[in-house]
């Protein structure tokens, strides 16, 4: 799913047609919630979970939305990315 960052000081991408501001990807998952806090819980998921998506996101950065305690921390992000 794709969303519209909306205006910001980093303008507009040139070849993203119909956006006002720049195009930010979200991709949303349940995932298991073990005795651990809700970071941690994420952390194992992408570090032990199967399927497709864990590898995924384990190649990228992922960013807390929901719930309120982590919206906008960096939960987890690839070490080639630092």
């Amino acid at each position: 799913m794709s969303r519209d960052l909306g205006i910001t000081k980093f303008g507009r991408h040139p070849n993203e047609i119909g956006y006002k501001g720049r195009r930010v990807d979200f991709l949303g998952r349940s995932i298991p919630f073990k005795s651990m806090d809700i970071e941690e819980s994420i952390k194992d998921w992408i570090s032990n979970g199967s399927g497709p998506t864990p590898k995924y996101l384990s190649q990228k950065a992922v960013i807390g939305l929901t719930p309120e305690k982590i919206l906008g921390r960096i939960v987890w992000i690839n070490p080639e990315l630092t």
